[in-house]
């Protein structure tokens, strides 16, 4: 049987969902986080929209995905950093 695209959004929402209740901290607290293999930044828009006081700084191995990431999350201004993180080779 193959997924039915219609539901792959609202599957990954309700993913998001249970990863972000399964944080240890209340709500109001003032936490600060790194997210490791951020993508473009869907799990930490979800932490940062219910934890108001969070920071986050997020990290990627693509400059791509950290484009897309700075894009989404860009309406958190200072409370997310995704610098760009390039080697030497």
């Amino acid at each position: 049987m193959q997924d039915d695209p219609q539901e792959k959004p609202e599957r990954r929402a309700d993913q998001l969902a249970t990863l972000t209740e399964l944080l240890p901290w209340p709500h109001e607290a003032a936490v600060t986080l790194v997210d490791l293999g951020a993508g473009f930044g869907a799990l930490t828009e979800r932490i940062l929209a219910c934890y108001p006081l969070s920071q986050i700084t997020c990290v990627d191995g693509s400059v791509e995905m950290l484009a897309l990431a700075r894009e989404r999350l860009a309406p958190y201004g200072s409370r997310v950093q995704a610098p760009s993180c390039r080697s030497g080779r």
